[in-house]
């Protein structure tokens, strides 16, 4: 993306939806990018994105909270 990487624009999301869950899905496989997703609560997904990894963020972080 140009001009914001992606947990920069997870941090902003966060600032306007607190509850939001956010996955952060990129081709950047270094420990720091990494860490930095965690540390944010983001989860991290690696690319090549499968129907595997997508689904299983969204059936184990989108689950309605009562």
């Amino acid at each position: 993306m140009p001009d914001i990487n992606g947990v920069d624009l997870g941090k902003q999301i966060r600032e306007h939806q607190p509850a939001a869950k956010i996955a952060l899905v990129t081709v950047n496989q270094q420990n720091a990018v990494r860490s930095r997703a965690e540390d944010q609560s983001f989860v991290y997904i690696p690319k090549p994105l499968s129907e595997e990894k997508l689904l299983k963020f969204v059936n184990s972080e989108m689950k309605p909270t009562v």
